[in-house]
């Protein structure tokens, strides 16, 4: 990893859960964007590809699984490195 840090986009219908994670990698030195919803998110990663997408998998608009083969497809998001947020069933 460089001095820079990472760029990563941090992708969650829930803001708060945003608000955390980018907090956290902001103070790791990261630089972080976020999105809300799937299609901020695909044009997010479309302007500019990240090195990291932490993306929720309950993602709706289009759905998390709908997000990653879009980005899979498209030649500037292909080798996208991805990490999916699972919430454990209660």
């Amino acid at each position: 990893m460089s001095k820079k840090g990472l760029d990563v986009v941090v992708c969650s219908p829930w803001e708060a859960t945003v608000v955390q994670i980018v907090q956290s990698l902001h103070k790791q030195g990261h630089r972080v964007r976020s999105a809300l919803n799937g299609r901020e998110c695909l044009k997010t990663c479309l302007r500019r590809c990240p090195d990291l997408l932490i993306v929720d998998e309950v993602l709706e608009d289009p759905s998390a699984g709908a997000l990653i083969v879009e980005l899979r497809s498209d030649a500037r998001t292909c080798n996208l490195e991805i990490v999916f947020l699972a919430r454990p069933e209660i």
